[in-house]
């Protein structure tokens, strides 16, 4: 019975490889495409990704990379937080951890 399970597990590292090939080649979404009480994941140069978010007025800006897998995380807005589509982590505006399996808080932008 163990080796039924084998395709399904196959099926699902693959989509979590996808989520995390996607979210470092394409951000989700551009900070000027959204209301200034939303956020985003914006780029700069190649690979220079940051996190932007905008909530009760004050602009939060940290690095969209997941300490979990390094999965770059989605802006949501109708919990205001970060999220990890890999595992489910997720942060607060600031970086601050608010539910794992990450262990760490985001980092601050550079």
């Amino acid at each position: 019975h163990e080796l039924s399970g084998i395709p399904k597990a196959m099926q699902l590292n693959l989509e979590v490889a996808l989520y995390l090939t996607r979210g470092w080649i394409t951000p989700a979404t551009r900070i000027t495409d959204r209301t200034p009480e939303e956020g985003g994941v914006v780029s700069g140069p190649p690979w220079d990704l940051e996190a932007r978010s905008v909530v009760d007025g004050v602009e939060h800006r940290v690095s969209p990379v997941c300490p979990h897998l390094g999965g770059i995380v989605n802006w949501n807005d109708a919990d205001e937080s970060w999220e990890c589509p890999l595992h489910g982590s997720r942060f607060a505006p600031d970086g601050t951890l608010l539910e794992g399996p990450a262990t760490r808080n985001l980092t601050a932008a550079q």
